[in-house]
């Protein structure tokens, strides 16, 4: 008899879909739960759970009647208009709030996303109508979990309009909300405040990152080297895949690369990390120094641009390519550059190992490059913006814009390496956010960026997970008994191999 219901995120593609029903079985046989599935339209969805065996289940349509959509719409334009209107007067968009829950972040990420731009440059309609879409958002989920009595929710980022919103108002009004991320690999966090929504799924607390540490003693070197194989090999995350492809050209010597790009190989080499402009800069993380990653990549030119007693390498997103941005013409911006400045561009990508022989600091705003340079080489590291390392003891991390620029601006010659103890606390942060913190899960296959790109999943995704469910019968079974007992826990809020 199931006295409390999961309410579930509305289906997608069949990557997220085939993650999103396993843990929900995961979850509704912890907690006793029933799964309440949340649709935009009177679809049949019984694949969803028929598969995992979630036969007694509900399904919310989340239209709400013609009339009520009607003036609902209206209020909720007037209201969407009023605080674009507010933004004319000095207002932050990322201060924006409605009904007391903060969503200025989602707002600008999602404008970002919609309208493929890397900043915003202007208040206009366009903003006006993601303030729509998020508020409208709010009544929609506010609305099922009223009428399903929803005790919980599912979600499978905390990032966007649709599920970041969903999130943070089932927080706010006392729901669990839980975040699973990952396919092969996966995470499981339940939230039950607002500001604990930056608590980036992979990132170690410092008592995780002790804890790890004690548990490891010795071995933390070789656990790491181990590790980062496995990353190389393309087993591990997807971004390893395009990180470390077998195409990249990889530099064993500092030497080598300055001959490669006519460098003065004297000077220290300055790595500046750029990200994919619209990867949600702001519901990440939370607070950066910096407007967005355009304004930080423009800033940090600017001061390469005043400082030639260095070398500036700008090293492009390997995966810059699956986030489109219509307003930013890189090799425009990257042309007649000073003799110390180079641009590295996605069709000459170098292998991220490369920079433990060619770089002597790293610049990111918010990168994995704060951590995984300091782990791989001593390489000392700066960033722009909270981060999923944050607080850990390992990156410089600057109080304000002004300390960033300060910092790049004085830098005349190579920094010291980093001591031996914050080269461990990185090595551990490395191994905890690419190993620890990530579980495997049999039931979904591997899949890469391309595939979760790709509009014929429907043709090949279910035929890869019923392999799967032939060739690991018993893993899979092993692995759901396992983590319903660790969910069940009364102070269950992350599932890690901490626990396992």
């Amino acid at each position: 008899m199931f006295k409390q219901k999961l309410l579930i995120e509305e289906p997608s593609i069949p990557i997220l879909n085939n993650s999103n029903a396993f843990f929900a079985k995961l979850i509704c046989a912890a907690k006793g739960y029933k799964p309440v599935l949340l649709l935009s339209k009177k679809n049949n969805y019984n694949n969803f759970f028929y598969s995992l065996h979630l036969e007694e289940y509900e399904k919310h349509i989340s239209r709400l009647p013609k009339i009520k959509t009607y003036l609902l719409s209206k209020y909720v334009w007037l209201v969407s208009y009023i605080k674009c209107f507010t933004l004319f007067f000095g207002k932050s968009i990322i201060e924006l709030t409605y009904s007391n829950i903060k969503y200025g972040d989602l707002i600008y990420d999602q404008y970002l996303v919609e309208y493929e731009q890397a900043t915003i440059k202007k208040i206009d309609s366009r903003l006006a109508k993601i303030i729509y879409q998020c508020i409208f958002r709010h009544h929609i989920v506010l609305s099922a979990i009223k009428k399903t009595k929803a005790k919980a929710v599912l979600v499978s980022q905390q990032v966007s309009i649709k599920t970041g919103v969903m999130l943070r108002v089932a927080i706010k009004h006392g729901l669990e909300g839980y975040l699973r991320a990952g396919h092969h690999e996966s995470t499981l966090q339940k939230f039950t405040k607002l500001e604990e929504i930056y608590d980036y799924e992979y990132k170690p607390s410092p008592k995780e990152l002790e804890k790890l540490i004690k548990k490891l003693g010795k071995k933390i070197n070789k656990k790491y080297i181990n590790t980062l194989a496995y990353q190389v090999s393309g087993k591990g995350t997807k971004e390893g895949l395009d990180a470390y492809n077998a195409n990249n050209k990889y530099y064993k010597s500092k030497k080598q690369f300055s001959n490669k790009y006519k460098l003065n190989n004297q000077k220290a080499n300055v790595f500046v990390m750029l990200h994919a402009l619209n990867d949600h800069p702001h519901s990440h993380f939370g607070k950066m120094l910096f407007k967005d990653y355009y304004d930080w990549m423009m800033t940090t030119l600017a001061i390469a641009k005043q400082n030639n007693k260095v070398n500036w390498i700008f090293k492009q997103h390997p995966s810059v390519y699956y986030y489109s941005t219509k307003d930013v013409d890189y090799h425009k911006i990257f042309s007649n550059l000073p003799k110390n400045i180079r641009y590295i561009d996605e069709k000459n990508q170098i292998d991220t190992r490369s920079l433990k022989h060619c770089a002597d600091l790293v610049a990111t705003c918010a990168g994995s490059a704060g951590f995984e340079l300091p782990a791989l080489g001593g390489i000392p590291s700066i960033v722009g913006g909270k981060n999923h390392y944050s607080g850990l003891g390992i990156a410089y991390e600057p109080k304000n814009k002004t300390q960033y620029t300060q910092y790049l601006l004085n830098i005349c010659k190579k920094p010291p390496k980093l001591s031996s103890k914050i080269i461990s606390r990185a090595r551990a942060t490395y191994i905890f956010i690419y190993d620890t913190s990530r579980f495997p899960v049999h039931y979904c296959p591997q899949v890469t960026m391309s595939d979760e790109k790709s509009a014929n999943q429907d043709e090949w995704y279910h035929r890869a997970v019923n392999k799967q469910k032939k060739l690991f019968n018993k893993e899979i079974k092993s692995e759901i008994s396992t983590y319903i007992k660790l969910i069940r826990q009364k102070n269950f809020y992350k599932l890690t191999k901490l626990d396992l």
